[in-house]
């Protein structure tokens, strides 16, 4: 997935990192269940395409990716003989309220649902105006550690 450009100049596998990584922290500092909430944030956005191309199959990509994540992880787990919690199901499926008209049912799909939106755009802006933005992000972001 690392070929895969996210937003602006921010590769996939940095953008899964970044809502992972803050994801874990929050929960850990709100007291939720961290580890499943990682392991979530880390499975959301498992899709092998790049939802820039024209291609008509990557159309209303917003609405119908979590459902092509979540299918992947499944799969994924399967595979390496490991088991997704319906927590972990739920932050992947989840994760794009309210394209997916359907709520997040936990507190821990609720913090990455909004953890994904604030990293995604942090990434869109910094691209687009690095120094203007930084200063602000780095403050945010202190305040979580």
């Amino acid at each position: 997935m690392k070929p895969y450009i996210q937003h602006g100049s921010i590769d996939r596998i940095q953008h899964i990192n970044s809502v992972s990584y803050m994801s874990y922290r929050l929960a850990k500092k709100l007291k939720l269940d961290f580890y499943r909430t990682a392991r979530g944030a880390l499975l959301h956005d498992l899709f092998y395409y790049d939802w820039h191309d024209p291609d008509p199959s990557h159309r209303l990509h917003g609405y119908f990716h979590p459902g092509f994540a979540l299918k992947n992880a499944r799969e994924l787990s399967r595979k390496n003989q490991l088991e997704l919690s319906l927590l972990e199901e739920n932050i992947i499926q989840r994760h794009m309220f309210p394209l997916t008209v359907i709520p997040p049912k936990y507190k821990e799909s609720i913090l990455v649902c909004l953890v994904d939106k604030y990293v995604a755009t942090k990434e869109m802006i910094i691209c687009s105006s690095e120094k203007r933005s930084k200063k602000f992000f780095d403050e945010v972001e202190r305040t979580v550690k």
